[in-house]
C-alpha cells in the first residue's frame, strides 16, 4: 500500500499540468501590507506576475478574518467584473 502511494505521489508531481489558468483568465489579489508569514512583497509580485487586480489593505497574513468586508468586495467585484465579460446578468 505505501509503495502505490509513493507511485502516485511521484506521478502527481511529475506529470505536466498544462497552460496556467492565470495566463488567461482575469485574477484579482487581496495584499495584506503586514504580511510577515508569506511575505506581502512575495504576495504582490505574484498577484502582478498575474496581471491581477490588486487591493492592498493593512493588516496580517489572515487578512480575510481581520477585514472580511475588505476581501469580500473584491470577491463581489471579480464576480461583477466576469458576469459583464460574459454577458450574464449579475447575482
Amino acid at each position: 500500500m505505501a509503495l502505490l502511494l509513493m507511485l502516485q505521489a511521484g506521478l502527481a508531481f511529475s506529470e505536466p499540468s498544462g497552460v496556467p489558468a492565470w495566463k488567461t483568465l482575469p485574477s484579482w489579489a487581496v495584499v495584506a501590507t503586514g504580511d510577515k508569514a508569506a511575505g506581502s512583497d512575495v504576495i504582490r509580485s505574484m498577484a502582478k506576475r498575474a496581471g491581477a487586480t490588486i487591493t492592498e489593505v493593512e493588516g496580517s497574513h489572515v487578512i480575510m478574518i481581520s477585514q472580511p468586508q475588505v476581501v469580500t468586495d473584491v470577491i463581489l467585484s471579480a464576480v461583477a467584473a466576469v458576469s459583464e465579460a460574459s454577458g450574464r446578468p449579475r447575482p
